[in-house]
């Protein structure tokens, strides 16, 4: 069952209705935290936990149009290695690649 839920948003000349439609997964994959004034934020346990974060992890904050995308260093070492993936053979090093382009490369020894 889908639950519309209805989102507010005070902008400086009034406020704007808009409906959101979630499922009761969706909300447990979201939740309202507060901003201090140090510009800090608290991610909650559950989110640490399900995306592997531990104290002292470094992670990457991305702006995506009106929203804050948060990944680990990690997630995105292994996204890319993903996309890469699709480009190169089955069986390929490419560091064995790097290597000898390297050697071969002019003033190279």
């Amino acid at each position: 069952m889908e639950t519309v839920v209805i989102v507010l948003i005070e902008i400086s000349f009034g406020t704007i209705l808009c409906l959101h439609p979630m499922t009761k997964a969706d909300m447990k994959k979201e939740a309202r935290i507060r901003v201090t004034k140090h510009g800090e934020i608290l991610i909650p346990a559950a989110f640490r936990k399900a995306m592997g974060i531990r104290v002292g992890d470094a992670v990457v904050l991305r702006l995506e149009t009106d929203e804050l995308s948060l990944s680990t260093l990690k997630q995105r070492i292994e996204r890319a290695q993903r996309l890469l993936r699709k480009y190169v053979k089955p069986g390929t090093s490419l560091v064995d690649e790097l290597i000898a382009e390297r050697r071969g490369a002019p003033g190279r020894t």
